[in-house]
């Protein structure tokens, strides 16, 4: 999702409402859970390149580079 349609699907809510994020992954369940909720903590804009290790996981080499882009990172947690 880009900056712009995040910004077009909040702006159509109250602004007063709290936002929290969830996730449905088997990774980041706790045993016995059907969801996890987390909690936005912060937002920052940093450049990296996408890519994946030897295990396939979905990473990101921060800093510039040839194929680098610019990110928006939504920094959540698990514990509120």
């Amino acid at each position: 999702m880009k900056v712009k349609q995040l910004i077009d699907v909040l702006s159509k809510l109250d602004p007063t409402l709290s936002v929290l994020c969830y996730s449905e992954d088997d990774q980041l369940l706790a045993e016995g859970h059907l969801f996890r909720l987390l909690e936005i903590e912060s937002v920052d804009v940093s450049e990296g390149t996408r890519l994946r290790g030897e295990d396939s996981v979905p990473s990101l080499k921060l800093g510039k580079g040839a194929h680098s882009e610019r990110f928006a990172f939504i920094n959540v947690m698990s514990d509120f």
